[in-house]
C-alpha cells in the first residue's frame, strides 16, 4: 500500500495524491479510504475502499522542439505529439514570468492543439517582454469513486509531459 498526501484550498475543498513509477497503460489503481474514528460507522462514516482507476496510455511531446522561440503575437503556438487518436481528454497549460496563464482542455485526443497568435496574454500591455514559457500537456482518465464515500468526490489518473520554449512579444 502507499499513503497519500492530502492537501486542501482556500475555500475548504481537500484532495488526496500520490504518484507511483508506472505508466503503462490500462494499469488499474485501487485506492481505499478508510475511516478509523471509533465508532465512525455508527456515525455513518463508512469506509470507502473500493474506488479504481486505470492509467491512460502515456505519449511524448514532439513539437515545439525544446528551446524553440516564438513571437506570442505574431506566431501560432503548435503542440505536437506522438501516440494521437485516443479517446482520453486532453489538458493544456502555458505559462511564464512575462504572461498571463492560458489553459485550453479537449474531450478527445488527436495529436496537436494549435495554439493562435494573439491569445498568450502579456502581463503588461504596455511593455510586454521576452520570456520562457512551459508548456505542459497532461491525458487524464476518470475512475469510479467508491459510492460508500459520500456525496461529491472524483478520481483520475493521469500522465503529463513539460516542456519549455522562449517567447518574444
Amino acid at each position: 500500500g502507499k499513503t497519500m498526501r492530502e492537501d486542501d484550498n482556500f475555500v475548504g475543498q481537500t484532495w488526496y495524491e500520490a504518484s507511483f513509477d508506472t505508466d503503462e497503460e490500462d494499469t488499474e489503481f485501487r485506492f481505499s479510504f478508510l475511516r478509523t474514528a471509533p465508532h465512525a460507522e455508527e456515525c455513518g462514516q463508512l469506509s470507502a475502499p473500493n474506488s479504481t482507476v486505470t492509467m491512460p496510455p502515456g505519449f511524448e511531446l514532439t513539437g515545439p522542439a525544446d528551446g524553440t522561440s516564438i513571437s506570442r503575437a505574431d506566431d501560432d503556438l503548435t503542440i505536437v505529439w506522438d501516440g494521437g487518436g485516443k479517446d482520453d481528454p486532453m489538458r493544456f497549460s502555458v505559462g511564464g514570468s512575462c504572461v498571463f496563464s492560458y489553459t485550453e482542455s479537449v474531450t478527445r485526443d488527436e495529436g496537436t492543439l494549435v495554439i493562435e497568435s494573439g491569445s498568450i496574454e502579456p502581463l503588461d500591455d504596455e511593455n510586454p517582454t521576452d520570456c520562457e514559457l512551459t508548456i505542459g500537456v497532461t491525458r487524464y482518465r476518470a475512475g469510479e469513486v467508491d459510492s460508500a464515500f459520500g456525496e461529491g468526490g472524483a478520481i483520475e489518473a493521469s500522465q503529463s509531459r513539460t516542456l519549455t520554449i522562449g517567447s518574444t512579444p
